[in-house]
Parts: structure tokens; C-alpha cells; sequence
């Protein structure tokens, strides 16, 4: 070997030179304790890459198992939102279908007429329309003895139709007989 290898090995200490001291079997003894250390330090470190590696593949285990649940939840959320806005849109057509209707039947309404409206709590009175002030946009009922019950305005009894609350029993006559 050449001059420089040697000088490489020494430095490295892939060879020791023989000490003068210590017998040959135990500058071996300690040169192969030393390897045997250094191959064990080497296999710590491989378990311990092999236990990172395994902990982050199992991280992106998870990862995407998670991201594939949550995104078939987002899905699943999306398809009950579009069904719950299918449906409120529904009832939000029926609700105006009645409001109108309810409106119409307001508007039809003559003095003479007879509707039932919660005067008392829980209970519903027969009522008479005895008079409409447009000017106020008033209706006036009176029971069946003639007292006055109550003054709505027309938003009003279509609210009330429509929660049901009240119902029109006998339209006025259209005409008054003479």
C-alpha cells in the first residue's frame, strides 16, 4: 500500500499502530469492541428510521382515510342541504299559495259575513263582520249578541287564516235582497 492510503487508514483509525504498552490481544480487543459498538449504534438508527417510517405511513394512512370520510360527509351534508332547500322552497310555495288564497278570501269579504276568530284563548268564537273601514283598512266583528269582539286589519285575518287560527264560516251574500 502507498504511503497516502496508509496515512488515510491511520487517520480514520481502520488500523491502529501497536502500542508499545498493551499487548496485541488487547489493542484487538478494544479495536473489535469498538466496531461491535459501532454496528450496534448503526442498528439503533436503522430501527429507529424503520419506526419513523413506519409512524408516518401510518400518519398518511389515516390522513387519506380521513379525507375520504370527510369528504363523503361533505357529500352527504350537500345532498341534505339540496333536499332540505327542495323542500323549504316547497313549503315556502305552499305557505304563499295560502297567503294568497287567504288574501282572496279577505278581500272577498262583505259586511254580514260570518268568520270564526280566537277571541278567548283556545277557544273560537263565531263572529259577524258588522262593518269595514277601508280608509284604516279595518274589519269590525261583533259576536253573536251584538258586542264588539275585535278589529283586525286585512294582513291580519289572512295571518290568521292562514295559521289557522280562524276560518270564514258563511260569506256575506253578494247582493242584498230588498
Amino acid at each position: 500500500m502507498s504511503y497516502g492510503e496508509m496515512a488515510n487508514y491511520l487517520s480514520n483509525e481502520t488500523i491502529r499502530p501497536l502500542s508499545v504498552g498493551k499487548a496485541a490481544h488487547q489493542i484487538i480487543y478494544e479495536h473489535l469492541y469498538t466496531v461491535v459498538l459501532q454496528v450496534q449504534q448503526q442498528k439503533k438508527k436503522e430501527i429507529q428510521t424503520a419506526e419513523v417510517n413506519r409512524r408516518r405511513d401510518m400518519s398518511h394512512v389515516f390522513l387519506a382515510k380521513r379525507k375520504e370520510a370527510l369528504a363523503q360527509a361533505l357529500m352527504h351534508h350537500r345532498k341534505v342541504a339540496r333536499q332540505k332547500q327542495k323542500h323549504s322552497l316547497l313549503l315556502r310555495e305552499k305557505a304563499h299559495k295560502k297567503l294568497e288564497s287567504a288574501d282572496l278570501a279577505v278581500a272577498g269579504l262583505r259586511v254580514d259575513a260570518w268568520v270564526k276568530l280566537p277571541i278567548m284563548e283556545g277557544a273560537s268564537t263565531p263572529c259577524k263582520l258588522v262593518a269595514i273601514i277601508p280608509v284604516q283598512d279595518k274589519f269590525i266583528f261583533a259576536n253573536r249578541a251584538g258586542i264588539k269582539v275585535g278589529e283586525y286589519t286585512r294582513s291580519q285575518l289572512s295571518h290568521m287564516i292562514v295559521t289557522e287560527n280562524s276560518e270564514i264560516l258563511v260569506p256575506a251574500p253578494s247582493s242584498r235582497a230588498c
